[in-house]
């Protein structure tokens, strides 16, 4: 806010109608008539730039502390991606041997569906060739409640022929 010497500035100076340190200096003036020497400009200019040079210290330090925590952030973000590189080489890996035991137990349970299937077939002709004999279709009956049992343990559905 500029002034020019000899000019009055109680009506239109809002500096002057403030707690400003320039009103307190001006009000010692008479009449409201400007006395702001070069001396006190001097002085209020080295407590500004002592202020601005607070100011840029505060933000020095401060952008030093983001900068630094920027610096931890990008840390932790890279050492969270080398974990979950490390997650999914390790999925990649169990996918592969759950596959594999996959195979391997539908390659049992065809194997164990196929000897069901030829005891079945074995007790059809069993049932066919004796079937007039009360003891030994007794005994196919309950075998097959036992494979019928153990179908339903392994989850195989008893498909039947036309």
């Amino acid at each position: 806010h500029s002034t020019q010497r000899g000019q009055d500035t109680t009506t239109a100076d809002p500096i002057m109608k403030s707690n400003h340190p320039l009103y307190t200096r001006r009000a010692s003036c008479a009449s409201g008539m400007c006395c702001y020497t070069d001396d006190m400009a001097k002085d209020d200019i080295a407590q500004l730039y002592g202020k601005v040079d607070a100011l840029a210290a505060a933000m020095t330090k401060g952008f030093a502390l983001m900068t630094s925590s920027f610096e931890a952030v990008a840390s932790d973000i890279a050492e969270i991606k080398g974990e979950i590189t490390d997650m999914k080489s390790d999925l990649a890996g169990l996918r592969t041997e759950l596959h594999e035991f996959r195979e391997e137990t539908r390659s049992e349970f065809v194997s164990i569906h196929h000897e069901l299937a030829q005891i079945n077939a074995r007790l059809d002709h069993l049932e066919q060739n004796y079937g007039n004999l009360k003891g030994v279709t007794v005994e196919i009956d309950e075998l097959r409640l036992r494979m019928t049992a153990i179908e339903r343990h392994l989850g195989i559905s008893k498909k039947i022929a036309a």
